[in-house]
């Protein structure tokens, strides 16, 4: 969809996108997971600048994710350690958890 933009249409884009501001309200019945905390934030909302934000994300695309990075099919030298020690259920527990997180744009 991109490949067509000019320079200055994609910079417009960009300008515009970034006028917005994310907030998230974590799920209120659950404590946020420790292991995602420190990078994603407990609403799911990134806190550091190369981390994404999770908040609002689909479950069934956050576990995909984790599970990639499990099994080394996705990079990331940050997440394959953090992914390498989680099991099925506690990589369900992850995306339940931030699939709940309401996503707020402004």
């Amino acid at each position: 969809m991109a490949r067509g933009l000019s320079d200055r249409q994609i910079a417009d884009v960009a300008a515009y996108y970034a006028g917005f501001t994310a907030t998230a309200e974590a799920p209120a019945a659950q404590p946020a997971p420790p292991a995602c905390v420190a990078c994603h934030g407990a609403n799911g909302i990134a806190v550091i600048p190369d981390a994404p934000n999770l908040a609002g994300e689909t479950a069934m695309y956050l576990d995909t994710q984790l599970k990639a990075f499990r099994s080394g099919k996705r990079s990331s030298a940050v997440m394959e350690p953090v992914a390498a020690a989680l099991d099925d259920a506690a990589i369900r527990a992850l995306a339940d958890y931030f699939s709940a997180a309401r996503l707020v744009v402004r």
